[in-house]
């Protein structure tokens, strides 16, 4: 997470951390089955994560001598179900063919509606999620790479989800795979993540 001055641009602090819902399953589908098979599990994985933002804000505008309410924006790109969990809407249908999200476009809610400890009357804004697997998190690579879209490239983005998406004279393929288990430890006796 960074905190930026808007009209600078400049970055006035960092922070980042392993994600709160760890707890509630080590992948994304284990948190699908949580948010599912747990009466109140969709609000107990959205409020793991909302506290953990509000953790990080507090520390960051700690660091930087602001006050959390002069922060006004707050831009979200996350995978598909995370995007889905922080907004509590329920990822079941990602949990079962056609593995279909509940929403695709961008949103943008109150911070006092999410209970994020920015401004009340700031904006939480998400990405827009282009397609089942392949969240916001990609729809914010593709904006860093906007300018670059000539030529051949390979972007590849190993978490919780793996996704890549692969550049070709201005096409654009992407695809998607559960990689949380391989490369985020899940369930693994010996060794570290």
């Amino acid at each position: 997470m960074n905190l930026v001055d808007l009209i600078s641009g400049k970055v006035l602090a960092t922070n980042s951390r392993m994600n709160a819902q760890r707890f509630y399953g080590e992948d994304v589908i284990s948190r699908i089955s949580y948010s599912i098979d747990h009466e109140g599990g969709l609000l107990v994985l959205q409020k793991a994560i909302v506290d953990q933002l509000n953790e990080m804000l507090s520390e960051m505008v700690q660091e930087a001598a602001i006050d959390a309410n002069s922060v006004y924006e707050m831009v979200v790109a996350g995978n598909t179900v995370m995007e889905h969990l922080l907004l509590g809407v329920s990822p079941h249908y990602l949990a079962e063919l056609p593995y279909v999200p509940a929403f695709k476009k961008s949103f943008s809610v109150r911070a006092s509606e999410m209970g994020i400890n920015i401004n009340a009357q700031g904006n939480i804004c998400t990405f827009p999620i282009i397609g089942r697997y392949v969240g916001g998190d990609t729809c914010s690579l593709l904006l860093t790479f906007s300018d670059n879209l000539k030529g051949s490239w390979l972007a590849v983005d190993i978490g919780t989800n793996g996704e890549m998406v692969l550049a070709h004279n201005g096409k654009l393929t992407s695809c998607s795979t559960a990689a949380g288990p391989a490369f985020e430890g899940a369930h693994i006796s010996c060794g570290m993540r």
